[in-house]
């Protein structure tokens, strides 16, 4: 069997240039068995149609599409609008995160703003509780004096009392002392002499007991003078220690809020100078809201509390005044005038021999 009839005979496919698949490639294929072909008789008549002319070929339609140059340019077109689009999408997103950056410094700024009025807030109510402390404490103390003054001053209204009590006893004692004497004399035969000796003993004893209740008298007015004299000091100094107190309070209140507004105003500084987004294509520009923060800063680091200072807590409503005091001791009714000088007594003139 020939090639030509392995492809395309009936029996294709079989013959010795078939591939038995499994079989050793060794192995010598089978022979084919030997068939004889006798070609067919076959008389042909002359035909007497006209010959038809071979058919034209077809003619292949004109190519409307873009030519490879120009599909090249569009490629090129279509990679630089992805990357252009790729570009403005990251820029975009750039610009985003450095608006939400933005807004996110803002809002830390306005925390330490709202910091800073807290500050503010908390200084006033030291400052209001210094000062009602103060004020309470001024009061207790002035209450206090007030009753010791009261104290004092019943005193001396006792002391007064007992000046006239105790003169009005001597005077009452001299009375008393004068007629007994005058009666003792007479009654011993006593003359003018011995009367008025008797009646200047009386006068003696008189002064000599007013003057003790005259000393007695000027001793206690000289102590309450000076305990009023030592509560007015002790007041004023006092008065002075709580205003010292309370300035010292107020001074370290300040001081504290001034620390507190500069370390503030220096994050405030430090927050938006962290901040560099400026205006491009990827970022907007972050815009300072407190642009003099810095010199905030500096102002309350440089700044510190002024003391005020006393005047006026000497001297207050009901201070206590010394009292200057004299006494008259003198009683008409137990006063002997003798009417001028001195005179003998009758008999008493003495004789020189």
């Amino acid at each position: 069997m020939g090639l030509l009839d392995y492809l395309y005979g009936a029996n294709r496919g079989a013959g010795p240039w078939k591939l038995n698949v499994g079989t050793s490639p060794l192995a010598a294929p089978a022979p084919a068995p030997q068939k004889i072909y006798t070609a067919p008789t076959v008389s042909y008549a002359p035909s007497t149609a006209p010959i038809a002319a071979p058919r034209a070929a077809a003619t292949p339609a004109a190519w409307s599409g873009p030519s490879p140059a120009q599909q090249q340019a569009n490629a090129a077109a279509a990679a630089q609008a992805k990357v252009d689009a790729e570009k403005a999408k990251a820029q975009k997103e750039a610009k985003d995160r450095s608006r939400k950056e933005n807004e996110a410094t803002k809002a830390l700024v306005d925390q330490q703003v709202q910091l800073s009025g807290a500050f503010g807030k908390q200084r006033d109510t030291k400052l209001g509780n210094i000062e009602q402390a103060f004020k309470a404490s001024d009061s207790n103390l002035l209450k206090g004096y007030n009753q010791a003054l009261e104290g004092l001053r019943t005193t001396s209204k006792d002391n007064d009392k007992s000046e006239g009590d105790s003169s009005f006893e001597n005077i009452a004692n001299a009375v008393r002392e004068r007629g007994e004497i005058l009666a003792e004399i007479g009654n011993n035969g006593g003359g003018e002499t011995d009367a008025l000796r008797g009646q200047l003993a009386a006068l003696r004893n008189y002064t000599a007991n007013q003057g003790e209740v005259n000393r007695s008298f000027f001793d206690t007015l000289g102590s309450v003078n000076r305990s009023i004299t030592s509560l007015n000091v002790d007041t004023a100094t006092s008065r002075s220690g709580l205003w010292n107190s309370a300035e010292a309070d107020r001074e370290s209140a300040w001081a504290n809020f001034y620390n507190q507004q500069a370390d503030t105003w220096t994050q405030i500084t430090n927050i938006e100078n962290s901040n560099n987004n400026t205006a491009t294509d990827s970022s907007e520009a972050y815009v300072k809201s407190q642009a003099d923060s810095g010199k905030k800063a500096a102002e309350f680091a440089g700044s510190s509390y002024a003391k005020r200072g006393n005047d006026g807590l000497s001297a207050w409503d009901g201070k206590g005044e010394t009292e200057q005091r004299k006494l008259n001791s003198a009683n008409a009714a137990a006063t002997i005038n003798l009417g001028g000088p001195m005179k003998r007594a009758e008999g008493a003139t003495l004789r020189k021999w």
